[in-house]
């Protein structure tokens, strides 16, 4: 990405450098950074991760949909992941997790949510990787719909 365009978006989202040291990103390391609404599909989402190693010679393949919320303080909270590990006919490890929307009413935040950040990377064997950034508005999000309880049908508690 730009280092230019890098520079602005972190000015005007300052939340990204706490993000960024977490996940060792710069300018250099991401494709793109998009900034979108988030909605109830948002809140059905589970961060998740996988890591497919298939050894030796056939490489492996893995990657990430790792989520914070960012409150009207502020403060910058990293949302549980679920895992995914496989290695073929040797072990396959599985930690399930709650979609965002049940994390966020367990949270009992004493802030508004302001902005939900994803980070997003897969790599496949040798390839190089790239990581995005999706950057959803929460401003205008219909909380009373999530407060609601049965509208997250389709996600695990």
């Amino acid at each position: 990405m730009d280092q230019v365009k890098f520079a602005r978006f972190l000015c005007e989202f300052p939340f990204l450098v706490d993000i960024g040291v977490q996940q060792c990103i710069s300018a250099d390391s991401i494709e793109g950074i998009k900034v979108e609404r988030g909605d109830q599909d948002l809140m059905r989402a589970k961060p998740h991760a996988w890591l497919h190693d298939a050894g030796g010679s056939y490489g492996a393949h893995m990657g990430h949909h790792f989520y914070w919320c960012v409150t009207a303080n502020k403060e910058v909270i990293a949302l549980k992941s679920a895992w995914h590990r496989t290695i073929p006919h040797h072990r396959n490890d599985y930690v399930n997790v709650a979609a965002i929307g049940y994390q966020l009413l367990g949270l009992s935040l004493k802030h508004k949510i302001e902005f939900i950040v994803e980070t997003h990377e897969e790599r496949w064997d040798w390839d190089e990787h790239t990581e995005n950034i999706i950057i959803y508005k929460m401003h205008d999000f219909d909380w009373e719909w999530l407060f609601a309880g049965t509208n997250l049908a389709g996600s695990t508690k």
